[in-house]
C-alpha cells in the first residue's frame, strides 16, 4: 500500500492527505499512517499547503523521486520484454489495454497525443 502512496502522490503533486485516501479508498486514519511511514523513511515531504493553510501538501522527496522512477523504469522494461514476443501486428491491442489498465489504476499517465509511453509498438 506504500507503493500505491507514492504512485499517487508522484501523479499528483502537492496533494492532500484526503486526495491520498480518497485514491486509495481507505479510511484518512489509515492514510495518515501511511504517509507518517514514508515521511519517516525520508519517502516524502509533507508541508503547508500552498493556497491553503487548514491542509497539508504532500509530495515526493529527491528520495522518493528516484524510488518511483527506478521502479517505473524497471516495471516498463519488463512489459517491454514481453511485448517484444508479441506478434508485431498484435502489440497495438496488447499497448491500448495497458493503457486502460494503467488508467484505471492510476500507475501512468498517457500522453497528451494518445502515444503509450512506456511500450514501443512498431
Amino acid at each position: 500500500m506504500q507503493w500505491r502512496v507514492l504512485v499517487v502522490v508522484s501523479a499528483q503533486p502537492q496533494g492532500t492527505l484526503g486526495a491520498v485516501a480518497s485514491a486509495l479508498g481507505v479510511h484518512p486514519s489509515t492514510a495518515t499512517r501511511l504517509v507518517d511511514q514514508l515521511v519517516t523513511s525520508e519517502l516524502l515531504l509533507r508541508r503547508e499547503h500552498p493556497t491553503d493553510r487548514r491542509y497539508l501538501s504532500l509530495s515526493l522527496s529527491r528520495k522518493g523521486e528516484r524510488l518511483v522512477e527506478k521502479v517505473t523504469t524497471a516495471r516498463r522494461r519488463d512489459i517491454e520484454v514481453v511485448l517484444e514476443r508479441i506478434d508485431v501486428s498484435r502489440r497495438h491491442l496488447i499497448a491500448v489495454a495497458l493503457d486502460e489498465f494503467a488508467l484505471a489504476s492510476g500507475e501512468i499517465s498517457v500522453s497528451p497525443r494518445g502515444e503509450h509511453p512506456s511500450v514501443s509498438i512498431a
